[in-house]
């Protein structure tokens, strides 16, 4: 019977989701359209992107929300944004922070009607995980979008762990991070896999959710080292913080 609650209950929030996806849509084609003329990093139409998708957490007021140190990414500073990755339902969290950068996001999803529209005008940056030819494609692009003054968002596991424990990092965000002498700020999600799991579809209608911005790694302090050991670095910091989360929630 609980199973069968839960699964009404998802049904439900998937069709209030679906609604504000195409609902909402039009009004970003509007503020794409009145802002392309002057707002070349298209800063306004990123700021409706984080309304939007936090409008898919508002909804649902049983998922407790807490956001820590967001004013540790100082606006009109440039950084790599590195985050764990949970649940899809981490998206959604990481546009709550509503500060500016460019998302960093497979190819199929640019291919997706309204959602692939809206990372299009937003001039997100796509990546074919399996091509090495749009891997060096993304890192140009990442360059390119630093040296314009833009914070690039990147999930440096791949893709979404199945058992909460973070998985290997790949090194493209820190071999940028080297090359552009830019400082990396990594982001610690918690307990967002229990609202939607990898290998599931049914929402969990009542969780506590952390996400926590930690503090910047300047590039002074890595700019000697080796591509691995930065990785290595960011990893074991990110996985300590992680652990201090799951202890404080238990």
């Amino acid at each position: 019977m609980k199973q069968m609650v839960a699964a009404i209950r998802s049904f439900i929030s998937y069709i209030i989701v679906f609604s504000l996806v195409f609902g909402l849509f039009p009004f970003a084609l509007i503020v794409w359209l009145v802002t392309f003329p002057f707002d070349k990093k298209h800063l306004v139409l990123h700021y409706y992107s984080c309304f939007w998708g936090s409008m898919f957490i508002w909804t649902n007021p049983m998922w407790r929300v807490k956001i820590a140190n967001r004013d540790r990414i100082r606006i009109g500073e440039t950084y790599i944004l590195v985050s764990n990755h949970q649940s899809m339902f981490d998206i959604c969290l990481i546009y709550r922070l509503f500060k500016p950068f460019k998302w960093i996001s497979k190819s199929e999803n640019f291919l997706l009607p309204v959602i692939g529209w809206n990372l299009r005008m937003n001039e997100y940056i796509k990546i074919e995980r399996e091509s090495r030819k749009s891997i060096m494609k993304m890192m140009q692009d990442c360059e390119k979008a630093i040296g314009e003054g833009n914070s690039i968002m990147m999930f440096p596991e791949g893709t979404r762990t199945v058992d909460g424990e973070l998985r290997s990092f790949k090194t493209g965000a820190f071999m940028l991070a080297l090359k552009t002498r830019t400082p990396i700020i990594p982001i610690v999600i918690g307990g967002s896999i229990k609202v939607l799991p990898k290998k599931g579809w049914i929402l969990s209608p009542n969780r506590n959710i952390k996400l926590n911005v930690l503090e910047e790694i300047p590039a002074e302090k890595f700019e000697q080292m080796e591509v691995n050991e930065l990785t290595k670095m960011t990893r074991e910091i990110m996985e300590k913080e992680l652990h201090r989360i799951r202890r404080n929630s238990s």
